[in-house]
């Protein structure tokens, strides 16, 4: 993170003068950012990576019915899609999480 606010800080006073609206995008790089470490961070907690295991295999269990129960009626197959992408949405917060570090870590350094 220090490694991350040391470039920012460069980039801010390489771009001080000549881009003053560069200001607000780093800015919002530096909320995504720490909104991101967060997530991460917050992923190796025990009882989060238990939820997520379960959430995944939660996942696993959904596509099986859908793809091998083909007598399902039309509302459980909709209860499933929707619980399936519930769960997708809430586990994509971490994965999502990591890859928008490395698209905010990769800007900079293409800025610098």
């Amino acid at each position: 993170m220090k490694d991350f606010e040391g470039k920012v800080e460069l980039l801010l006073q390489k771009f001080h003068n000549s881009r003053p609206d560069f200001e607000s995008q780093i800015g919002e790089w530096r909320n995504e950012y720490r909104k991101a470490i967060i997530a991460v961070n917050l992923q190796e907690n025990p009882v989060i990576k238990d939820f997520c295991s379960k959430l995944f295999d939660e996942i696993e269990g959904i596509n099986y019915r859908l793809q091998n129960e083909r007598l399902l009626k039309e509302d459980v197959r909709e209860r499933l899609l929707d619980k399936r992408s519930l769960f997708e949405e809430f586990l994509y917060c971490f994965v999502g999480a990591q890859k928008k570090i490395a698209s905010i870590e990769h800007e900079i350094e293409k800025n610098l």
